[in-house]
């Protein structure tokens, strides 16, 4: 009888041999554990230490936290904004704002990061963390602007399912804050920015929309931008007056230093290929910049993998990073892009013997409460859980299926936010 390895374990066994290593996985994409990898000489290109450090979006609290610790900032000399409901940081001062959708929060939060950017004193320098969620939690529309019609132009373009570098490009044109504004009145010795970026493939300087990035505007380009995804009476006349007005872009007179880039979506892959493969099984990595629809991607990587499968007859796991979009019903229940793509891919992998795991690395994803999922596909093959499957992603209610399956994953919110991570394990065939 052949002595099992961990290079053939069967699904069962996978998933056994995986599930713990999630935690680990988590940790190690974590804002902490990458700030304090990071080479002293990085910290040193610029020659000033920072004085004051502010950090926004969902990794805000490790960021601010690790950085304070790290230069040996004042704790009055800090300001920390991040989601409402995430764990706060430990005896810093902080601020909450509304996510996925701004709200008066946003507003609040956008207008204290500027109040502590412009308190900075001539003879002080700032570093400055951005993150995931912080398009969202700095909001403050261009002067003229009603923030209630920036937002329901906002919400639209998400349920169509919107982009990344669409949605932010439209954030910056209509922001007093984004594409450098928050240094619009900065008056300190220079500026350092260390990100974690979620937007795959796309300039690490988009993060968050750019807040200490100086970003040209081009109203006439952002325009005709909103008319391929909006009908015309959805883009109100005071959003088109507004881009075609005269633009004072924030320019920034403090000396920019190069943005330190702790991880993004391909730091996930690497991680993952040293977690997630079994001994002996070299990872095959698909993409670090999945994205478009979440059922339609999962479609496309299952017609891909299928094909791998036919050519080669071995043990193989693939792994995939991105960020891919959900396109909303009027009525909609719980659920969000991560599982999406993983239950859409196990319906497109029903006949092929494989564990599908599919990761929000922030934690949680869209409004499910979950992580993710991690499930055998021979789980999947009867007709009457391929019928409920369907029937979820038709409604955008996966979260209860997931849970009610036995197939989610729960970590709650990470700390960190470096896009969605796809890996699928094919036994060897026998």
């Amino acid at each position: 009888m052949k002595t099992s390895t961990r290079s053939d374990l069967g699904p069962e066994g996978y998933i056994s041999f995986c599930r713990p290593r999630i935690p680990e996985l988590l940790r190690q994409i974590s804002p902490q554990y990458l700030i304090g990898n990071i080479p002293p000489e990085r910290w040193s290109e610029s020659g000033e230490r920072p004085t004051h450090i502010l950090s926004v979006g969902k990794a805000a609290r490790q960021m601010s936290e690790s950085l304070t610790h790290l230069f040996s900032i004042p704790v009055s000399q800090t300001l920390t904004i991040l989601p409402e409901g995430y764990p706060p940081p430990e005896n810093l001062p902080f601020v909450t704002g509304n996510h996925p959708y701004p709200g008066t929060g946003s507003q609040n939060a956008a207008r204290q990061a500027l109040s502590f950017v412009q308190a900075i004193p001539p003879d002080g320098s700032l570093l400055c963390g951005i993150s995931g969620g912080a398009s969202s939690l700095l909001f403050l529309p261009a002067p003229g602007l009603d923030p209630g019609i920036k937002s329901e132009l906002l919400f639209r373009l998400m349920s169509k399912g919107a982009p990344i570098d669409i949605l932010n490009l439209v954030r910056i044109h209509l922001s007093s804050i984004k594409g450098g504004g928050l240094l619009r009145e900065f008056r300190g010795r220079g500026v350092r920015t260390v990100l974690l970026s979620d937007t795959p493939c796309l300039p690490p300087e988009l993060v968050g929309s750019g807040p200490t990035f100086f970003q040209p505007r081009d109203g006439e380009k952002a325009i005709s931008i909103l008319q391929e995804w909006l009908s015309p009476e959805e883009i109100p006349g005071i959003v088109q007056q507004t881009l075609r007005s005269p633009q004072n872009d924030p320019a920034i007179h403090a000396p920019e230093f190069p943005a330190i880039l702790l991880g993004n979506s391909e730091t996930v892959l690497q991680k993952a290929a040293a977690l997630l493969a079994p001994e002996g099984i070299q990872p095959e990595l698909l993409t670090a910049c999945l994205s478009g629809d979440a059922q339609e991607a999962g479609k496309v990587l299952g017609s891909i993998i299928r094909w791998k499968a036919r050519h080669q007859k071995k043990t193989r796991l693939f792994l995939a990073t991105g960020e891919t979009t959900v396109s909303l019903r009027e009525e909609s229940g719980q659920g969000g892009r991560t599982l999406e793509l993983g239950l859409s891919l196990g319906l497109s992998l029903r006949d092929t013997p494989a564990v599908i795991g599919s990761l929000a690395t922030d934690g949680l994803d869209g409004n499910s409460g979950l992580s993710g999922i991690l499930l055998d596909t021979t789980s999947i093959q009867g007709e009457s859980v391929m019928t409920r499957i369907r029937k979820s992603l038709r409604m955008h209610n996966t979260g209860p299926l997931a849970q009610a399956e036995g197939f989610s994953l729960q970590y709650g919110p990470s700390g960190t936010n470096l896009n969605d991570l796809i890996w699928v394990y094919l036994p060897h065939p026998n």
